[in-house]
């Protein structure tokens, strides 16, 4: 049975299977999908699957992503680096581009202790649909005008193409689209200024102060913010706060929708609550859900810190990618 745990204006938690949560979503709905589910090592039932079966096993749930997920969404698929390679072919196959693959280095760990050939880290892979092109090419079909001619009419250089098939973060240069350009584009191809307007805000974010690599070092989480249960963790390597803040402001917009499958620790939508208390102006909506089955406590860990006056602790040894603004 699938229940809804824990909820607020801005997050949804179900206990149960995702597929079922997923089965009562709108199509095309979410900006983003976070996928950080089982990785074939034999740590509980759930994973039980081995690495040669992670994309039959995950199959059913990438359906679900792109039948969720707007033309325009980002997908992050966590996994280790075998995991992650294994899975790679099918999620490229569906239409999705390897924008980076985001390695982990988990600070702190046995290598960092002296270990020899320990596995240090851990794989994402940051995923962005290939629609962009498409659109440019039916907006040229639909008006008759070449690349070149869509250019000019804009104001800037025909490579706009270009710029629009790459994720937020990366646009910038003399061919960075501006609202107005949007806008003249709306007019051209018949489109209403409000959705030109979207379309900006969707495309566009403010430069921050410096930037991050896809090398991502941070320890797992501690003190505070670690997750306990019964006097003890709950997760044997609970995920950092500060990445599902990063993925979340790097690759959606305040009141767009988050999918999150594989609740777990509940990051995604920890920060997605934490954002809103802290900014209502930042806010977004998560939906998450984790079966839970083998007794860990996630969600009544997660729900009792949701419950509480504030939400979780961040671990002050994190780095976050937005500075101070987190």
């Amino acid at each position: 049975m699938t229940v809804l745990r824990w909820q607020s204006p801005n997050v949804e938690i179900w206990h149960g299977d995702a597929r079922a949560v997923a089965a009562q979503q709108e199509p095309g709905s979410f900006s983003l999908a976070i996928l950080d589910g089982p990785y074939g090592m034999n740590k509980a039932a759930w994973d039980r699957m081995g690495v040669a079966g992670l994309p039959d096993w995950y199959a059913p749930h990438i359906d679900d992503v792109d039948r969720l997920c707007a033309p325009s969404a980002t997908l992050y698929l966590w996994n280790t680096a075998e995991g992650w390679a294994t899975l790679h072919p099918g999620i490229v196959a569906r239409g999705w581009r390897l924008f980076l693959p985001v390695i982990w280095h988990k600070i702190g760990s046995k290598a960092d202790n002296g270990a020899f050939h320990a596995d240090a880290t851990e794989v994402c892979g940051w995923y962005v649909r290939e629609t962009y092109r498409a659109r440019c090419a039916e907006l040229r079909a639909q008006t008759g005008l070449t690349l070149e001619q869509l250019g000019r009419g804009l104001g800037c250089s025909p490579r706009l193409v270009q710029q629009w098939e790459r994720p937020a973060d990366a646009l910038g240069g003399p061919c960075r689209p501006t609202h107005s350009r949007l806008t003249h584009l709306a007019t051209i191809a018949g489109y209403d200024v409000a959705s030109a307007h979207r379309e900006y805000l969707r495309h566009t974010v403010r430069r921050r102060a410096f930037g991050v690599s896809n090398v991502w070092s941070n320890p797992a989480a501690g003190g505070k913010e670690r997750l306990r249960q019964g006097g003890g963790v709950v997760h044997p390597c609970q995920k950092p706060l500060a990445f599902a803040d990063r993925m979340i402001r790097a690759s959606s917009r305040p009141g767009e929708r988050v999918w999150a499958p594989f609740g777990g620790t509940c990051r995604e939508a920890v920060a997605v609550e934490t954002m809103a208390r802290k900014d209502p102006a930042e806010a977004r909506y998560c939906v998450t859900a984790d079966i839970d089955e083998d007794g860990r406590g996630y969600l009544d860990a997660v729900c009792r810190v949701l419950d509480g006056g504030g939400v979780a602790s961040e671990d002050k040894r994190q780095t976050s990618m937005f500075g101070g603004d987190r």
